[in-house]
């Protein structure tokens, strides 16, 4: 019985922390991630083998948080996200990548 309350508690926890950052999807074949999608989940399905990050690149998101986003690969292929002056990530099926701007530079978070 502790088992089984114990694991809810995680379920019950793990959706609480999934509910605070809002998810984007980003439209079929869509080549562009834009400046509002900052503090967001993006999830690519069905995008264009390459996706632009916004330029300029932006510092802060709507909610003045430094500008930031996590994309997950929904596929079905491999994607590279890019942004000036010089960040490239390739993104695998099933892969979440975090992306921080510092309004200079594109970085991954770890």
């Amino acid at each position: 019985m502790r088992v089984l309350l114990l694991c809810l508690v995680i379920l019950g926890a793990q959706r609480l922390t999934r509910q605070d950052e809002p998810v984007i999807r980003l439209r079929p074949h869509s080549a562009m991630i834009t400046t509002d999608a900052g503090g967001c989940m993006v999830q690519l399905v069905d995008a264009s083998k390459v996706i632009s990050l916004p330029d300029p690149i932006p510092t802060v998101d709507k909610a003045g948080n430094p500008w930031a986003i996590a994309a997950k690969n929904l596929g079905p292929e491999s994607v590279s996200i890019v942004g000036k002056p010089a960040f490239r990530v390739r993104v695998s099926v099933g892969q979440t990548v975090h992306i921080h701007s510092d309004g200079v530079t594109y970085s991954l978070q770890r």
